[in-house]
């Protein structure tokens, strides 16, 4: 009786800093932090780890994604037919959306916070108007370095990759995202190269019919790998 006294006693008085938060993801909790970049491979399983942490949220907004994306199908098949135009243009401004609730829960995720499909969608009347000039900015400069042949695109891009996530986490204005992207990537373009190289031989996988689904889960599961990159750089400084 006295042993089972002093066994609850130590239990209760265990201090609540020992205890993981109730927001905390175990998946995510139990990984090392990234001090020295482990390359793209490597960090598979911290983006997986940050997916996972908000999979529930995560899982709606991939499917309102695909969603989303049917309208843009039904144009190509008929490009012609002012409904499915008048639909694409919906759609694309709803996918827009999703994109930035989607960034929304990658930063909470490589951050191990919890957060619901109501709460990544509340703010995004504060982010659509700077989020969306980022990536218009990003889209015009791979453009003209495409057709002006002016700086090789497969340059301009990776420098420009954090300014989505600069816009959300930093709540900076577009122009400002993008010009911060630019000076933050410095040094690191080898690493956004090695996600887009490791992304690829991913998708790869879908050429075979069996290949479909290993393409995408493992797709899914690294598409936070810019967010974990992103994270990385900024507690780097």
């Amino acid at each position: 009786m006295a042993e089972q006294t002093t066994q609850q006693t130590t239990n209760n008085t265990v201090p609540a800093a020992a205890q993981p938060p109730n927001n905390t993801s175990p998946a995510v909790a139990q990984l090392p932090k990234i001090t020295d970049w482990p390359g793209a491979w490597e960090i598979y399983k911290y983006s997986k780890a940050a997916i996972m942490c908000n999979i529930n949220t995560f899982v709606v907004l991939y499917l309102a994604s695909i969603i989303l994306n049917i309208p843009g199908f039904l144009r190509a098949s008929n490009p012609n037919a002012v409904p499915y135009l008048l639909a694409s243009l919906l759609s694309n401004l709803l996918l827009i959306v999703i994109s930035i609730a989607t960034t929304v829960v990658y930063l909470a995720g490589v951050n191990n916070k919890k957060i619901s499909v109501s709460e990544s969608l509340k703010s995004i009347s504060k982010y659509i108007v700077n989020y969306f000039i980022a990536i218009f900015i990003i889209g015009l400069a791979a453009f003209a370095s495409i057709l002006l042949f002016l700086i090789p695109a497969f340059f301009v891009i990776p420098r420009l990759v954090f300014a989505p996530y600069l816009v959300i986490d930093k709540n900076m204005g577009g122009v400002d995202a993008v010009q911060a992207s630019w000076n933050m990537s410095k040094g690191h373009v080898s690493k956004v190269y090695g996600i887009f190289g490791l992304t690829l031989a991913m998708t790869l996988l879908a050429i075979t019919i069996i290949g479909i689904p290993f393409a995408i889960y493992f797709t899914v599961m690294y598409s936070a790998a810019f967010a974990v990159l992103y994270n990385y750089v900024v507690n780097k400084k």
